[in-house]
């Protein structure tokens, strides 16, 4: 086989900066797992046509419907993450600047941004769409034409049979002849290309057209223009063979009020992320003020593990000359050449370690990989660093809480929010302390203290007197009465 005929459109370069890229992303293969899928790749790519793997599919089951999940197997995963650079450089100089999805420098945040941009500039119809079953609904054939005129044809051929693939479900092989799949690296990048001639008609001076993957937003001066603008959009999508859910659809007179967009509020000045209930439920396991979570569990075994499941989970590090390193997933911790713990990466938040601890590269690279991050102590716990993931914090989120800061207004509502949070989470834990009716009845009678509270000074006192409250009750719960006189520091009474 000639590995390397001119006509390949993937060079060994380009696959030996895959594979460490793709280390990188995922932990789980190593970086000789990947450097060893290097030659299978060139080979399959050196007999024409080349010829895509199966992707593994299973179903499963969500909102009361089956859905097929497809998995992308790793040479192909390999050859693609070669590809994908390529691919972006040359699409992105046909992108309508209306595309804020799966492109460099532009995100959910970025359409977020134009969109409030647009408010404040009197555009205020608004329409927000979004494209039905849109990924299993493309044209392949209409694809593989916008590709050629991009592409040379090895690489169109190449790009086009990994779309097809066969997908391989419970042994039974089968080649669908619609949509390309959601699995692949490729498919994101290329669902832009198919929608090139929705974005080119739709960008329009008249109206404001944006689209983030395939939802759609139009804003306009009137009513009218805004009717004109979807009726375009929809004459567009029925050429791509795609259509509008209507039910999905979404129509605003923005006069001041916020509205939603892509998980943000927004109006014709600011930007605020929108913190759902679910997302809410998770800030709130993750620190630990969940019901019951940090607390003496007793009872069954599966109810504590059912519960510390939830917990944010620190690895402490504090004995001397160990060493941590990262094995299959493993956060390996050794003596000398003993091994003294094998810890699953998964289920570790952060790493604390004292002093006098080592650590391979492998472990270090992980823990940046996964957003793990860890931070290093001295003495008695005197913290002097930290090993964080790279990234810039938002700067629209920045800027915001800057603003706040300066709005006493704002700033003390939110500090109230954090005390009124603060003293439903006490009267949580206090709720199954029979002993503490008196100061659950105290902490109660707080709120109205707390709710005409002038500024951060008096809500400082209310928090002050709440905690004192609480504290008196969770005494109660402390049965034992050896640890009750070494709670008071009272030895006399033991």
């Amino acid at each position: 086989m000639d590995r390397n005929r001119a006509s390949s459109p993937v060079t060994l370069q380009q696959l030996v900066g895959a594979a460490e890229r793709l280390a990188r992303k995922v932990p789980d293969v190593s970086r000789e797992q990947w450097l060893g899928l290097v030659d299978d790749v060139r080979d399959r790519l050196a007999v024409q046509p080349f010829s895509a793997l199966p992707l593994d599919a299973f179903t499963v089951q969500s909102g009361g419907k089956l859905r097929q999940i497809t998995m992308v197997r790793n040479p192909d995963r390999l050859l693609e993450e070669a590809l994908l650079p390529r691919v972006v450089r040359r699409l992105e100089t046909r992108l309508s600047g209306a595309a804020h999805g799966y492109r460099r420098g532009r995100s959910t945040l970025t359409a977020a941004l134009a969109a409030s941009q647009v408010l404040g500039r009197g555009r205020v119809f608004v329409a927000a769409l979004d494209i039905a079953n849109f990924y299993p609904s493309i044209d392949r054939l209409r694809l593989a034409k916008a590709l050629e005129e991009l592409f040379d044809p090895p690489l169109v051929q190449i790009v086009n049979e990994l779309i097809s693939a066969p997908v391989l479900d419970h042994g039974r092989l089968t080649r669908p002849v619609l949509g390309i799949p959601l699995g692949r690296a490729l498919s994101p990048v290329l669902s832009n290309l198919y929608l090139l001639p929705l974005d080119t008609a739709a960008d329009r001076d008249s109206w404001t057209y944006l689209r983030y993957a395939d939802d759609l937003l139009l804003l306009a001066e009137s009513e009218q223009v805004r009717t004109d603008a979807e009726k375009l959009v929809t004459e567009e999508l029925v050429k791509l063979g795609l259509h509008v859910r209507p039910e999905k659809s979404r129509y605003h007179h923005y006069q001041g009020s916020p509205i939603q967009y892509l998980g943000y509020t927004l109006d014709s000045q600011s930007i605020y992320e929108r913190v759902t209930d679910r997302r809410l439920e998770r800030i709130a396991i993750r620190s630990g003020q969940v019901e019951g979570v940090g607390e003496q569990i007793s009872g069954e075994a599966s109810d504590a593990e059912e519960v510390s499941c939830l917990r944010s989970h620190t690895l402490y590090v504090t004995e001397q000359r160990a060493y941590l390193r990262y094995e299959q997933g493993q956060i390996v911790i050794q003596r000398g050449p003993d091994t003294t713990a094998e810890i699953p990466m998964h289920r570790v938040d952060r790493v604390l370690i004292l002093t006098g601890v080592g650590m391979s590269s492998g472990f270090i690279s992980a823990c940046i990989t996964q957003n793990v991050p860890v931070l290093f102590f001295v003495g008695k716990g005197r913290a002097y660093g930290s090993l964080v993931a790279e990234g810039m914090p938002n700067p629209l989120r920045l800027r915001a809480q800057y603003d706040l800061l300066s709005d006493v207004s704002r700033k003390t509502d939110v500090a109230r929010a954090i005390v009124r949070a603060k003293l439903r989470a006490m009267l949580k834990r206090l709720r199954g302390v029979s002993q503490a009716a008196d100061q659950r009845a105290r902490l109660r009678a707080l709120t109205p203290s707390l709710e005409s509270a002038p500024d951060a000074a008096a809500l400082r006192g209310v928090e002050g007197m709440a905690t004192r409250i609480y504290y008196e009750g969770y005494a109660k719960r402390l049965t034992r009465p050896g640890f009750r006189c070494r709670l008071n520091s009272e030895p006399e009474r033991c």
